[in-house]
Order: C-alpha cells, then sequence, then structure tokens
C-alpha cells in the first residue's frame, strides 16, 4: 500500500467499565481512502472517537498527523473533520444562516460549489429541524466538503438514509481532495485504497481494499 500512515495506533486498549471496546490494536493508515468495516458493536466508532480525542483510551498510543489527539487537540482540529452518525446543528438553526459562517470561513465559491454537489440550494430558507434526516445529513457534509482539511473521519454517513441521499453523498465524496476514512456497514460507491476489519474490538484484516473481504460485511440497508 503506497502512502505514509496518517494515523498509527499502537497497543490501543479501551474499556467501558468492564467492557472491551478495542482489544490492544496495533494499526497504520495510510493516505488515501480508508474504510472501516466491522459487524455493529465491533468497535469501529469507538476507534474514530479515539482517534479525534473523543475517547481517552485505557491504555496503548496514538498519533493522528503526528499529533496527540489528548493533547495537542487544537492543532489536530485544524488538520481533521470528523463527521459523526449525529446531528450537530442547533435545531432551531436556518440552513441560510449556517452557511453563510461556513462561507465566512471557507469561502463563497467554495461554499457555493458544495451547495450544487449536495443539491441543498432549494433548502436555503428552511430551519435545521425542518429537513429530513437525508438533507440534515447532507448539511452536515457541507463543512466536510469544503474545507480541504487533511483528513475527514465520517462515521456511517449513510444510515438511516434514502437512496437518493445515499447518492449525492457518494457523489459529494468524490470531490473530497484529502485523505477519507469512512466507518460504514453500507457500501458505498467510491474506490477505497486500504480496507480495515475490525471484529470484537481487534483488527480481523488491514491491507490492500478487497472487494470480496467487504461484501462479507456491508449490507445494502
Amino acid at each position: 500500500m503506497p502512502g505514509r500512515p496518517v494515523a498509527e495506533v499502537r497497543g490501543l486498549t479501551v474499556k467501558y467499565n468492564r467492557i472491551v471496546a478495542l482489544d490492544n490494536v496495533d494499526l497504520d493508515i495510510y493516505e488515501g481512502r480508508v474504510l472501516i468495516i466491522g459487524p455493529n458493536g465491533s468497535g469501529k466508532t469507538t476507534l474514530l472517537k479515539t482517534l479525534v480525542g473523543l475517547i481517552r483510551p485505557s491504555r496503548g498510543l496514538v498519533r493522528v498527523l503526528g499529533l496527540d489527539p489528548l493533547r495537542h487537540p487544537g492543532m489536530l482540529y485544524e488538520r481533521i473533520i470528523f463527521v459523526r452518525d449525529s446531528e450537530d446543528i442547533p435545531l432551531p438553526i436556518k440552513v441560510s444562516t449556517h452557511v453563510n459562517l461556513l462561507k465566512s470561513i471557507y469561502g463563497e465559491d467554495k461554499v457555493e460549489e458544495g451547495l450544487d454537489i449536495l443539491r441543498l440550494r432549494g433548502h436555503l430558507n428552511k430551519r435545521f429541524s425542518e429537513l429530513s434526516k437525508g438533507y440534515r445529513r447532507r448539511l452536515i457534509m457541507l463543512e466536510a466538503l469544503v474545507a480541504d482539511r487533511d483528513l475527514i473521519l465520517l462515521d456511517e454517513p449513510f444510515t438511516g438514509l434514502d437512496s437518493d441521499s445515499r447518492a449525492v453523498i457518494s457523489e459529494a465524496l468524490e470531490h473530497i481532495r484529502g485523505n477519507l476514512v469512512v466507518s460504514s456497514h453500507i457500501p458505498l460507491n467510491i474506490k477505497f485504497n486500504q480496507l480495515i476489519v475490525i471484529e470484537s474490538g481487534k483488527v480481523a484484516y488491514s491491507g490492500e481494499f478487497r472487494e470480496g473481504i467487504a461484501q462479507n460485511y456491508l449490507r445494502c440497508a
């Protein structure tokens, strides 16, 4: 697999009380496009949250873009974006207000292009609470699309979405130029360089993307 690691994990263990979510994991995540798969509850989301510093490991070493996520969160968050399977935009906020904020940060031209890619232009006058789940996810994806960060991490971007929103978000992911790490149990219509399989808190496979392996874990929903 060509390229350098964007994330390095050594001896990573994460426990929730007596439950071991990640068990002595050693892993390199390389430049390019990486898909993380595995059964529900296998540790995929825990791994992503640990990489971005939202979870403190019980033990082990974690480096993302050469930075310790717990010691240097500010420096790290200037270089990454983490899109979770949750809604972080306040429900009363108007779409146009959020869009204008992104324009002030990333530039009007980029955001205008992103609106077209995600097909959001007809929803600018709505509040976030008035959007369907699919359009909420599209709006949350907008910053990841326009920010030009070194690393984008997505946790289950397709969960609960209809086929139209899945297609639009898949197209949007093709426009992301930075490194991309996606955790998913639903197929994404994009090409990946690296495949990581997590089972019962351990790495069952890490290497070149192989369709045959991926199909054992991905399902349409």
